[in-house]
């Protein structure tokens, strides 16, 4: 279905339209900003803010790019998933942190609840992207001045990986057939590249990820 939808860009009004979408919103963002800035004289800490959040639209711009290239990686059966020992708390840990400019503008406070370090068998990267896309998208599609608290424990040979918001409800679309979402389309990929699992209840996004080869690590 993917495969259709990317090969047939230019014939799939849908799908171009959201493509042309994600890239429309940070650019006439960042174009405001610097217009802004530029028309007098401002203060070094209001500079300072628009630098800021222009640095979050050039990131969410990289991220598109990023996911573009994934996905055709994925459909034309071109991508490599490397998979190493990694420490899942710490990738969680710095997504978290990049978002931290964002989700200040946005007055939204994030909660990294984690009882010890998780490691497991994964593609870095392509585990980045998956977070990033779906904390990207509760953190600019939900309400202002929420809260989101990430939990991750260990339940056997599994790191379960739980995201409340009572925006989770959008990730509803994330399970239809008919979604042409970009982010959600290469997230689906990589869950199934891990052998991962993602459940939607309410306002709770869990994901579990398999724990391989690792329990001494754990232990």
């Amino acid at each position: 279905m993917i495969k259709r939808k990317l090969h047939s860009a230019l014939c799939d009004n849908v799908f171009l339209h959201h493509i042309i979408h994600e890239f429309r919103n940070p650019l006439t963002i960042l174009k405001g900003e610097i217009e802004f800035a530029l028309k007098k004289n401002r203060s070094k800490k209001t500079l300072e803010t628009v630098l800021l959040s222009n640095l979050d639209e050039v990131n969410r711009l990289a991220l598109i790019v990023e996911n573009l290239s994934l996905l055709t990686k994925f459909e034309n059966g071109e991508m490599i998933v490397q998979k190493r020992p990694i420490n899942i708390n710490n990738l969680i840990n710095n997504i978290i942190e990049n978002f931290k400019t964002l989700s200040l503008q946005n007055n939204i406070e994030i909660n990294f609840i984690q009882k010890k370090k998780i490691f497991l068998n994964a593609d870095e990267n392509c585990l980045r992207i998956l977070f990033m896309n779906l904390l990207g998208e509760i953190i600019r599609r939900g309400p202002k001045k929420s809260n989101i608290l990430v939990n991750i424990i260990k339940i056997n040979n599994f790191a379960l990986i739980k995201i409340l918001n009572k925006e989770i409800i959008i990730f509803k679309e994330f399970l239809s057939i008919k979604n042409v979402n970009l982010g959600f389309n290469v997230s689906k990929y990589i869950l199934k590249a891990h052998n991962a699992k993602l459940k939607i209840e309410d306002t709770n996004l869990a994901i579990s990820l398999p724990i391989s080869n690792l329990k001494k690590i754990n232990n």
